[in-house]
């Protein structure tokens, strides 16, 4: 059973949104048939102005639309309720003052029913002063930010019930066309206390609207994250609301009926609309730089326009007795307020955004401040971390040589899809990798362009870096392949030549030990033929370390002999061109390497080799038809590089899966 009112209780609640919705559009529906008809009686000046009409039917529409939406998708959220029930407070007003219109000024009717009409009417400016400041005060997490808030909001609240129940029973003289009006529920025997008490309250709810607005400002300077991404939009509509408040106001007073209702209705409309944007869809707009920008405009242009009046004042007194005409006066304050506009933007644009928002002012800041130094205390990715309040963050930097992503230190960096790329020139400089849940983003990509410069010199100095490194390593590989080439002469010294030699020895020393039967012919013979393998043996080894066919027949007979000896169909088309010695080991090298490497791993059955000279460099192609897939960091295709690179030349390795191994090889060879 609990089950069953659990799933018909967001029912209940979205009947009772609608209903509330219902209530205020059919209160719109009815002001507009009852204006229509006030319209209709032809007598002048009864009819509302259309644009009050506009900027009150917008009010309703915003709130009771707003409040609708948030209600049902966020039952447990005052705000949307809030809306709903200013809908309704605006409803009551429109209509009470259009049944009131109808009934007694052009129906003549004295009953009580059109009085309480226009008495509800007259009030409701009340209830959404009151209301508002609930709605500012509760948005957008539909708590107070503090105690102090909440006793503001508790105060303005009963000064707003106050306000009403007092304007309920005030004897009080209704303005034109109302004037024939009476209150029939006005305390007369105490209408000074009523009145009183009823100034008070409704300077109370005004002043607590404007205190809501300060709040939303207080709240916005303190919050972070996700709050501070919902109160943006808010913050641009409540900064200019003192402003707004004193404009309805001052034209209440003065009778300027369209000023009072575009500066109440027009806040009324706006608030309702960046209030849902606050609490349903805060991420999709930022705006800080908006608000922040905006706000300094605005002051340095009342700033400028005090010092254009004021040295405009000063030189017409000063200069009142050597010219008539006020032009020169003008001239020169012009010059002087355009000298300074520039610095006043810039004074006033450091203030707002020390202001408005600390942590993004401090954050620039600092970064500026380590830009200045010429030697900082610490590095550039050190600040922006502090800058972001996020010590995890990470800078990798493009190397454009190797194609790679690297480390400020020159080693190799991952990449991750979040990360925020910077480029310079069409090119990339950088990427930054932060926690996304904790730092604003769009602030570490403006921190990060600032500094894009210095990110571009450090990127330099780690593609430094990396060449060192690589020069380290290959050095390294070249050591350790010197020391293993040395070891793999010394066994095949001692497993080969040296064994055979020795056993030769031992034969002769054996038959010179025996005197009765001398050194025979057969030990002859056996002698000579283990001397001839010894010698093959050495010759092998020898043309290991530098094949006798390059001296002899150059890199083109040398491929052409690697060619006839090697299990693949082999096709050779080769430049028969004697090259630098040097030149021709390490293509010797790589040719046979890519045929070992065909042979054993590739397990190819065709082979493509070629060799061109042209404009002072000399490519070799070694190209199979195998697997692919070949590690360009496996040993032997390393060693070949370093060998390549060590005479001034590159090495290229494409080898996609299935689809074999190409290796191709360029060094300079000279004109």
């Amino acid at each position: 059973m609990g089950a069953v009112e659990h799933r018909r209780s967001p029912s209940t609640w979205r009947a009772a949104a609608l209903m509330m919705w219902l209530l205020a559009v059919v209160g719109l529906a009815f002001t507009v048939v009852l204006e229509a008809r006030v319209r209709s009686s032809r007598r002048p000046g009864l009819a509302t102005d259309p644009s009050e009409a506009l900027v009150y039917g917008a009010a309703l529409i915003s709130a009771s639309t707003v409040g609708l939406i948030v209600a049902i998708r966020r039952r447990r959220h005052p705000v949307g309720w809030l809306f709903l029930a200013l809908s309704i407070a605006l409803a009551v007003g429109g209509a009470g003052d259009a049944y009131a219109l109808d009934g007694a000024v052009v129906g003549g009717d004295s009953g009580a029913g059109p009085a309480l009409a226009l008495v509800a009417g007259q009030a409701s400016f009340i209830a959404w002063f009151g209301l508002l400041a609930a709605i500012l005060h509760l948005t957008p997490t539909g708590r107070p930010i503090g105690a102090r808030w909440r006793r503001a909001l508790v105060v303005t609240s009963v000064a707003a019930g106050v306000g009403l129940v007092a304007k309920a029973v005030q004897d009080a003289q209704f303005e034109p066309p109302y004037t024939a009006v009476r209150n029939p529920w006005a305390l007369g025997s105490i209408g000074s206390a009523v009145n009183a008490v009823a100034a008070i309250a409704i300077t109370i709810t005004v002043a607590g609207l404007v205190i809501a607005a300060v709040s939303v400002i207080a709240r916005f300077r303190r919050a972070a994250g996700d709050e501070r991404r919902q109160l943006r939009w808010m913050a641009s509509v409540v900064i200019p609301l003192p402003l707004l408040v004193a404009a309805s106001s001052l034209a209440s007073i003065a009778g300027f009926d369209l000023v009072r209702t575009i500066a109440t209705g027009g806040f009324v409309a706006l608030i309702p609309i960046v209030a849902g944007l606050s609490v349903m869809r805060y991420r999709l707009y930022d705006i800080d730089r908006i608000l922040s920008r905006a706000t300094a405009y605005v002051l340095s242009t009342l700033a400028l326009l005090g010092v254009f009046t004021a040295v405009t004042a000063g030189l017409g007194r000063a200069l009142g007795g050597l010219v008539d005409d006020a032009t020169v006066p003008a001239a020169l304050a012009t010059a002087v307020t355009v000298s300074a506009a520039l610095p006043v933007l810039r004074a006033l644009q450091d203030q707002v955004d020390r202001r408005f928002d600390r942590r993004r002012h401090e954050a620039h800041r600092l970064v500026r401040e380590h830009l200045r130094k010429d030697s900082p205390s610490r590095s550039l990715e050190a600040t922006l971390a502090v800058a972001l309040h996020d010590p995890t963050l990470d800078v990798a930097y493009w190397l454009r040589g190797p194609q790679r992503w690297s480390t400020a230190d020159g080693f190799t960096a991952s990449l991750q899809p979040g990360d925020i790329e910077l480029s310079r020139g069409g090119e990339p400089v950088a990427r930054l990798r932060f926690q996304e849940q904790q730092v604003d983003s769009r602030l570490a990509k403006d921190l990060a362009t600032e500094a894009v410069a210095e990110l571009d010199n450090i990127r330099l100095r780690a593609e430094v870096s990396a060449q060192l490194e690589e020069v380290r390593e290959s050095r390294a590989r070249i050591v350790t392949a010197q020391a293993t080439e040395r070891h793999r002469i010394e066994r095949n010294l001692h497993d080969g030549a040296q064994q055979r030699l020795l056993a030769l020895a031992m034969h002769l020393r054996a038959g010179q030990l025996r005197p009765d039967h001398g050194i025979s012919g057969g030990l002859l013979d056996h002698a000579v033929e283990e001397l001839s393998i010894a010698v093959r043996d050495l010759r092998e080894l020898a043309n290991g370390l530098h094949p006798s066919v390059l001296a002899d027949a150059g890199l083109a007979g040398a491929i052409d002999d690697l060619a006839g000896r090697t299990p693949l169909t082999v096709h050779v088309d080769v430049d028969a061109i004697r090259l630098p010695p040097s030149i021709e080991e390490a293509l010797w090298y790589v040719a046979c390497e890519a045929v070992a490497n065909a042979v054993k791993h590739s397990h190819a059955d065709n082979m493509r080799i070629e060799l061109h000279v042209d404009d002072g460099s000399a490519t070799l192609v070694c190209a199979d038809d195998g697997v692919g897939s070949a590690d360009p960091n496996g040993h032997g295709l390393r060693g070949i590089a370093d060998r390549t690179e060590a005479v001034g030349g590159r090495l290229h390795i494409t080898s996609p899966a299935g689809r074999g191994t190409i290796i191709e090889a360029v060094a300079p060879c000279g004109s």
